[in-house]
């Protein structure tokens, strides 16, 4: 609902024969004077005058002269205090993973009633299951993003690090001792080539991915967003805003099937989707993409050996025309590697069985002094999953949905894109569109228009910094 004028809370009551300033629904001024009713509640009338609405005698309210300056000064702080309590307040995100959460809990932080409807569910279909145990590099504008939402100190636990100090040298005679996670180790072995993480080259911590979701889950339940955890979302059009409705559903065969009742959320203020890369969200909204990378495939899975708390990427020339790129991230505490290996577009018309032999004979050179099998892959094993840098064509839609993470658009794998984009760049961008919202006079367009290009912009950076890479090999 757009605002073109705001309240102002009733001053206490006194007598009828002190002055006080006129109360207007804009800035206050000084002005002719005025004949109101006195009453605590204040509503707001179109055209901007502010009106006590309980029956009562009437006052008259005479400046004598305008306010001082520095009354001024604390009469317009008021006033935009009110305005910011007066705007947007509810809050729908569909997709509960990383980013959504993440999101979340930055908006139940600005006291918005957060709903999060999330379609994967424990046994019992009452809490999101988080189960992925995908192990990525976090890169420290995440950790420290991580740490402003309250979910550092849980994330770094799981993950078993331990902050050191280091010392940096600032001139020849001191030095400036800080607190920071340890760096992934990156090695070069002969006639291979393999890479640090890159855009921040002193970053990189692994962390699951499960154990990122559990530690933001535990501080959103602590600022109260309620998580509808084995719901599908459904937005329908109604006028410039869209309403959400939700529907009990579970997954089968790949398909999503509405099994029991259904949610009636209105028209929330905001609804964000944050429902991953495939986002069935941004489909039915008839958002398209844009594709700035040919397609690439890629075997992904749990290599049952350590590769300790680092990452190793290796690009092996294999003929003329194919550089194959293996990924390997390691974790601190966990006995587990995850591999990742591109293929051709012939390798990917393998069978599951086919493909599982092939990531286990790829994944040798992560562990080039030890015996990799099939038996020592574990979770994904056989799954094939097709890579590309997309973005939507738009990341807005109406007056009241914007897209978020993965759905607004996908990162490289190479450089551990999405939810380190997710956690840093969407997330400011989103807290800088709420803010807007709450306090603009002038209509929802142009924050989202600014929303928009901001995540359009990280989105296409972030792509030309994977190819810029792949390029280098």
């Amino acid at each position: 609902m757009q605002h073109n004028f705001t309240s102002l809370k009733s001053p206490q009551t006194r007598s009828r024969s002190t002055p006080r300033p006129a109360q207007t629904g804009s800035c206050p001024t000084s002005g002719p004077a005025e004949t109101t009713s006195r009453s605590a509640p204040i509503s707001a009338q179109p055209g901007g005058e502010a009106i006590h609405e309980t029956p009562g005698d009437s006052v008259s309210i005479r400046s004598a002269k305008p306010p001082a300056r520095s009354d001024k000064k604390r009469l317009v702080e008021k006033w935009m205090a009110d305005s910011r309590e007066q705007g947007i307040q509810q809050a729908v995100i569909i997709g509960g993973g990383p980013g959504g959460l993440a999101a979340a809990i930055a908006l139940a932080k600005k006291n918005f009633d957060v709903t999060v409807i999330e379609l994967r569910a424990d046994e019992n279909g009452q809490k999101p299951l988080h189960a992925r145990p995908h192990q990525i590099s976090l890169r420290q504008t995440s950790l420290d993003s991580l740490q402003e939402l309250g979910a550092y100190n849980e994330v770094i636990a799981k993950s078993g690090f331990v902050e050191k100090e280091s010392v940096l040298k600032v001139d020849e005679t001191s030095t400036q001792v800080e607190k920071k996670t340890p760096e992934a180790v990156s090695v070069r072995r002969d006639g291979m080539y393999i890479h640090p993480g890159m855009l921040d080259t002193d970053s990189v911590s692994q962390v699951r991915i499960s154990d990122v979701e559990k530690a933001l889950y535990s501080e959103a339940q602590k600022l109260g967003v309620k998580v509808q955890a084995g719901h599908v979302a459904e937005l329908r059009k109604s006028g410039e805003s869209y309403s959400v409705s939700s529907h009990q559903a579970k997954l089968a065969d790949n398909h999503v099937e509405k099994v029991g009742d259904s949610k009636d959320y209105g028209i929330p203020d905001i609804v964000i989707v944050a429902d991953g890369a495939g986002s069935p969200t941004r489909q039915a909204l008839g958002i398209g993409v844009k594709e700035e990378s040919e397609s690439k495939f890629y075997l992904g899975g749990h290599i049952q050996k350590s590769l300790g708390p680092q990452t190793v990427k290796v690009a092996k020339r294999e003929g003329e025309q194919f550089t194959r790129h293996i990924m390997g991230t390691g974790h601190q505490r966990y006995d587990a590697t995850w591999v990742s290996v591109e293929i051709t577009p012939e390798e990917a018309k393998l069978s599951p069985r086919e493909r599982t032999d092939l990531l286990a004979k790829k994944a040798q050179y992560i562990f080039p002094d030890q015996t990799v099998t099939s038996q020592d892959v574990g979770w994904g094993a056989g799954q094939l999953t097709t890579v590309q840098n997309r973005r939507a064509e738009r990341t807005t839609a109406g007056d009241n949905v914007v897209l978020f993470g993965d759905s607004a658009g996908t990162g490289s794998v190479w450089v551990g894109g999405g939810l380190n984009l997710a956690l840093t760049t969407h997330l400011k961008a989103l807290e800088h569109l709420v803010d807007s919202l709450k306090t603009t006079r002038t209509g929802k367009a142009r924050p989202l228009q600014v929303y928009d290009k901001t995540i359009q912009w990280a989105t296409s950076r972030w792509h030309k910094a994977g190819a810029d890479q792949l390029k280098s090999n």
